[in-house]
């Protein structure tokens, strides 16, 4: 059955290159300077050496992009040396030297920022969860790209911004929570795009957790939770090249120290991606360890930069779901029949993200948003559900707020991941349906300005002309947290690849995406 899988997974990938142009998404400098990194350790911790020391004792991992990947879940092995520690430790006034640190990706509280380090500067001064002076060389050659990184960094330097690098389990009185609601948490609206310039990014994951929240579930597992308030410890399983492996993180996070007077003292967002619901920390820890394989933040600002390796949108989902095709579709207005047939026919099976290229009605030029449905509406009428991923600056213009979907005596029925808000009238996005919405995202709905907009077909297809498709996800809404199926995992070294399909092979596309889906 497996060679079966593999045949016809390679099969599709051949179909594809035949039609296609074949983007190589391989990193230039990423591997070369991940060696430099382990000399950065400056924790403060009495027991850095016992991590490393007991950490290398599991030998159960690969070797990729200079990072370790965990072929089984390596927190019962933290856990065990977090109390090991505990119990040969002779102070133990301060229990923060108990957690884990990750000396693969060190950052603390105590580090200034800087774009790249002077010539005789020790790079372990500069965070290299920030910037590091390879990825500085690639923003030398884009001008326009400097001031608007260097602004972040601006932001999130300790002594200028209020910025600074925390436990995750610190930030709150009460124990904190990859998930501070198990109905409302994994949801579109609760993932929103800070500084960084990473629209596709961000958009790709908002699609996963609309149409897949068990795959977000199934990334962090059962243990995390404990992890995180006990250990500071974080596993999330990934599919470098498709197999599914572990990346060990700490919960040190990015956040800014809030100014309100009823919350004096409190560090809560991240100056990059981060969550509608202050408590749920699981977007910022996700983002966080594509910031370690990718090298820093400042890596993933940018929608098109192929030779960096995880900020193109498809191969973020990829890495995220081990989905194994990877599409970008190239299109015009004479391909609208077409592109509508694509598109709803891969409805369930393929996570979406769309690229603006107007400025029109609310719409932002060369930016990233979420493809959440596609459907018809009242008298057949073709309609689209987008998502901008900063959470606002929704489109204004022709039946942007659902009100044209359906009438109520008109007897439509609307898909199961809407519903009509009681106070305004207008079609608002629900996770679940027949759920209570929770009451933050109520708030946002109430506003009409909250990202999530709907478009006529015809002027999507105008404003949108390049859609990136990723699947088939196998985990669907309604299935239980399984482990990922066997198709999607094969590890051939075709997942490296995205596919550029241009209007001339689009028929073909449909027949393509048709096959897999089966």
């Amino acid at each position: 059955m497996a060679e079966e899988r593999i045949t016809k997974r390679e099969a599709i990938m051949r179909q594809l290159s035949l039609h296609s142009k074949i983007v190589q998404l391989e990193p230039h400098e990423l591997v070369s300077t991940r060696a430099n990194r382990l000399e950065g350790l400056t924790s403060s911790t009495s027991n850095t050496s016992f991590w490393k020391d007991f950490i290398e004792q599991a030998a159960n991992f690969d070797e990729y992009l200079g990072l370790r990947w965990y072929r089984t879940d390596p927190l019962p092995l933290i856990q065990h040396a977090c109390e090991q520690a505990r119990e040969t430790a002779i102070l133990t006034d301060d229990m923060q030297k108990f957690k884990f640190v990750d000396w693969e990706f060190p950052v603390h509280s105590q580090v200034h920022l800087e774009v790249s380090p002077a010539p005789n500067q020790d790079v372990a001064k500069c965070i290299p969860g920030v910037i590091t002076s390879s990825n500085c060389r690639d923003f030398q050659t884009i001008p326009n790209r400097i001031p608007r990184i260097q602004h972040f960094i601006n932001k999130a330097n300790c002594s200028k911004g209020g910025w600074s690098w925390e436990r995750a389990s610190s930030l709150y009185n009460t124990e904190c929570s990859l998930f501070s609601s198990p109905s409302h948490s994994i949801d579109p609206r609760n993932v929103l795009q800070g500084k960084v310039g990473n629209c596709g990014f961000c958009s790709g994951f908002a699609s996963v957790a609309a149409g897949w929240p068990n795959v977000i579930k199934h990334v962090f597992g059962e243990n995390s939770q404990l992890s995180l308030a006990k250990n500071g410890a974080v596993s999330i399983l990934l599919y470098p090249r498709g197999e599914p492996r572990y990346l060990l993180l700490d919960d040190y996070i990015l956040c800014k120290n809030e100014r309100d007077d009823d919350r004096v003292g409190r560090k809560t967002r991240s100056p990059s991606m981060h969550s509608l619901l202050e408590k749920d920390l699981w977007v910022q820890l996700l983002e966080k360890a594509f910031v370690k394989v990718q090298g820093s933040y400042a890596s993933l600002d940018g929608y098109y930069k192929y030779n960096s390796l995880y900020r193109h949108p498809a191969r973020a989902i990829q890495l995220l779901t081990g989905a194994p095709v990877a599409i970008e579709v190239h299109y015009s207005t004479s391909d609208t029949d077409t592109m509508y047939s694509i598109l709803h026919s891969t409805q369930d099976k393929y996570a979406k993200v769309v690229h603006c290229r107007k400025r029109i009605d609310g719409l932002i030029p060369n930016h990233g948003y979420s493809l959440l449905w596609v459907g018809r509406g009242e008298e057949g009428k073709r309609w689209v559900c987008l998502r901008n991923p900063h959470g606002q600056a929704s489109y204004k213009g022709y039946g942007f707020d659902g009100s044209l979907l359906c009438k109520k005596d008109e007897g439509v029925t609307l898909p199961k991941c809407f519903t009509v808000c009681f106070y305004t009238g207008r079609v608002v996005w629900q996770q679940e349906e027949g759920s209570e919405c929770h009451p933050d995202f109520a708030l946002c709905d109430f506003n009409d300005d909250n990202g999530i907009f709907f478009m006529d077909f015809s002027r999507f297809i105008e404003c949108f002309p390049i859609t990136t498709l990723v699947g088939p996800i196998k985990l669907a809404v309604s299935a239980a947290v399984t482990p990922v199926n066997a198709d999607i995992c094969t590890g051939d070294s075709s997942s490296d690849l995205v596919f550029e399909m241009h209007r001339g092979n689009l028929s073909c596309l449909s027949e393509i995406l048709a096959s897999t889906c089966h």
